[in-house]
């Protein structure tokens, strides 16, 4: 499969974590690209989220990140998910 960054965002929330700073999500990136201030939405419940922090995670560090595309992995702040769920762009 070949990647591409040209196409419309699709990331799965595979883990979620219960952090000092709320629920922190881990979603894995299939297609496309996300920036953060980027609006997505939970193709489940229709609810669209602002990607506010986006991290990137080493072991028990954790790093400011703007920008992610296909086949990254990657931690969001602030989204009320269920492991599992798809999100996509607006």
């Amino acid at each position: 499969m070949e990647i591409n960054n040209k196409l419309p965002f699709v990331g799965l929330a595979f883990k979620l974590e219960e952090t000092q700073y709320g629920q922190l999500t881990w979603i894995r990136v299939y297609q496309g690209k996300i920036k953060k201030g980027q609006q997505i939405m939970n193709t489940s419940t229709g609810k669209k989220c602002k990607v506010s922090r986006m991290v990137r995670m080493h072991s028990n560090d954790m790093s400011d990140i703007s920008e992610v595309g296909s086949g990254d992995m990657f931690a969001l702040f602030g989204v009320d998910c269920a492991s599992g769920e798809t999100f996509c762009d607006l």
